[in-house]
């Protein structure tokens, strides 16, 4: 309909005509100030569905399995909650987190120390220990090393102390000293070495104790030269000297002069299709045993004085590097060249220069 003004809606006389008798006009079917089509006006909602509008509309989408399942976890939770007189629901009650199991179990979340157990839960255990990890979920009588190496690699890796502490307690307390064919010695330095990357030097010192006492015999110097840079790591330098000195130290004067006379009449020989080192007789075994002893001691003193140089302390540094030099003349006599050595002279050199600045 064409738009119509005030003027020709005016009638004779000056009145206003209706839009009703406005000649080309159509009346709607409702009230003019009603926006919806059935008529009702504007505070009367949203329009009504029609039967075959509601038959049309889709069903609402179903629950997923997840919302399922945590709606039946609550429903269990809440029913346990009510068994045991109106308890509140505490998610730190059930939950599986490190943390959380540590400060249920009395030994406190964190930084733990390696605290043992009370009496009573310690008696819980029937020999079995839980672990958060899927590959390995406990340890029992019938744990391989190979699981025990499993576990711990995933504690260090995720610097999980409640697997860490389970795992000493399994080694330190239910298996013996024969256990995995003498390989516990092992283990417990695998483990100490995991505890102190955790900057948790409670457990490690215990494993190193227990290895220390009754595993003298079969300690690696790799071993004791891994456990001295983690001991560095936490800070704890007495404590990597006092491994160095008893797992890594130097021989009596003179041990050594009949080991090189003996190997240069018969000693060892290199395979030549392996590449490997066949030893022949007794002294060219202790020379082998000697030298890498050296090789790892020469090595974690090096790392000592490259964290005094670092930490600005050039006295200490120059002390290490001293006791060092004494080595020279032993590692000359029995042949270890600059690269058997592999001392990190460059790294040195960048702490001497940071220390200068």
């Amino acid at each position: 309909a064409p738009r119509v003004s005030s003027l020709m809606l005016a009638g004779p006389g000056g009145r206003r005509r209706t839009a009703a008798a406005a000649p080309g006009l159509r009346r709607p079917a409702g009230p003019i100030n009603c926006p919806f089509r059935d008529g009702r006006g504007a505070g009367a909602g949203p329009p009504r569905m029609t039967a075959a509008e509601v038959e049309a509309k889709p069903e609402a989408k179903p629950a997923s399995k997840r919302s399922r399942r945590k709606a039946a976890e609550r429903a269990r939770k809440q029913k346990r909650n009510s068994k045991s007189g109106g308890a509140s629901s505490n998610n730190k009650a059930t939950s599986r987190h490190p943390e959380a199991v540590a400060k249920r179990s009395g030994r406190g979340g964190g930084n733990a120390n390696g605290r043992r157990r009370n009496g009573a839960a310690a008696a819980g255990t029937n020999g079995v220990h839980r672990l958060n990890s899927n590959r390995v979920g406990r340890l029992d009588a019938s744990t391989t090393a190979d699981d025990v190496v499993r576990a711990i690699k995933r504690a260090q890796n995720l610097h999980d102390l409640h697997d860490m502490d389970e795992i000493a307690r399994f080694l330190l307390e239910d298996v013996d000293v024969s256990y995995a064919y003498g390989y516990r010695g092992s283990l417990l330095s695998r483990l100490a070495v995991a505890c102190l990357h955790a900057d948790c030097p409670g457990i490690a010192l215990r494993c190193m104790a227990e290895r220390r006492a009754h595993h003298r015999s079969s300690m690696l110097p790799l071993e004791s030269a891994a456990i001295i840079r983690g001991l560095l790591r936490c800070h704890l330098l007495e404590d990597a000297w006092f491994v160095l000195e008893d797992e890594l130290s130097m021989p009596p004067d003179g041990w050594a002069d009949g080991i090189v006379e003996e190997c240069s009449v018969d000693g060892a020989c290199t395979d030549a299709e392996t590449g490997l080192t066949v030893v022949e007789n007794e002294a060219a075994r202790r020379r082998a045993e000697l030298v890498d002893r050296l090789v790892h001691r020469a090595r974690s003193m090096a790392s000592i004085a490259s964290r005094h140089l670092y930490e600005s302390e050039p006295g200490e540094a120059m002390d290490v590097l001293g006791r060092m030099a004494d080595m020279g003349r032993l590692v000359d006599e029995l042949g270890i060249g600059k690269d058997e050595l592999g001392v990190p002279w460059a790294r040195l050199v960048r702490g001497a220069a940071a220390c200068e600045k």
